[in-house]
């Protein structure tokens, strides 16, 4: 008899007969695991878009005199982009730049462009030089990120 006491008196049995048994117990970890399993899922798809670069660029071709520069611009994108593009050698010229540059710096070597209202996509510059590509160009890309204001300066070598 006391242990049919000591069993009414439990926690589990008051729970079992309030009625809340009916319910199976294992739908309660089920729907926690899948709640942290989303709260986990939104923290990851959030920091990788605020984590990662918005705007990244690759060398597509350096030959004869044309160099071009790829560049993908993700969502959100930066308000402004700042490109400087130096050429490799002092010694040669600019003849033209596609998209057209800001800036042409013939003494240093180096083209700007300035882009403002950005768009996420790809955009693509080509630089034709004088005399065939020589050395090793390299490119800034500048830009302060949409959610923090930060500043961020990237060099993109071949």
């Amino acid at each position: 008899m006391q242990k049919r006491q000591l069993r009414m008196f439990s926690p589990m049995y008051r729970i079992y007969r309030s009625g809340l048994a009916k319910i199976s117990p294992r739908p309660v970890p089920h729907i926690i695991l899948s709640g942290i399993f989303c709260c986990y899922l939104f923290f990851l798809l959030t920091t990788s878009v605020f984590a990662g670069e918005q705007v990244t660029g690759k060398y597509t071709r350096i030959s004869g005199n044309t160099i071009v520069l790829q560049l993908s611009v993700a969502s959100p994108p930066p308000a402004n982009l700042i490109i400087v593009q130096d050429i490799g050698s002092r010694a040669n010229r600019v003849v033209s730049t596609k998209p057209t540059a800001k800036k042409i710096n013939p003494g240093k070597g180096r083209v700007k462009w300035l882009f403002r209202n950005m768009r996420p996509g790809n955009i693509s510059l080509e630089i034709t030089c004088l005399n065939p590509v020589s050395g090793s160009p390299w490119a800034k890309i500048r830009y302060r990120k949409p959610g923090s204001g930060e500043f961020t300066e990237r060099l993109i070598t071949p």
